[in-house]
């Protein structure tokens, strides 16, 4: 999809030389539905971008930590 110049969202297609990284100001975006990506992958930087990269570090450091516990033999 895109936005037209008068900032209507449109159906489309095609290809863009736009790179998404911290410090981008979004215009239409208000939710982002993604997955956990790997670090320092364009991926990551596009949710960097969209939520922080603060609150990203916390989240990743915290599902690590979750996961680690899981992962723990019992006894």
């Amino acid at each position: 999809s895109l936005t037209d110049r008068q900032g209507k969202v449109k159906s489309s297609s095609g290809y863009t030389n736009l790179f998404i990284h911290p410090g981008y100001q979004f215009k239409k975006v208000d939710r982002l539905i993604t997955n956990f990506h790997l670090p320092k992958s364009s991926l990551f930087l596009l949710v960097c971008a969209f939520a922080g990269t603060e609150l990203m570090k916390k989240a990743y450091k915290k599902a690590i930590q979750h996961v680690s516990l899981c992962q723990k033999p019992n006894g």
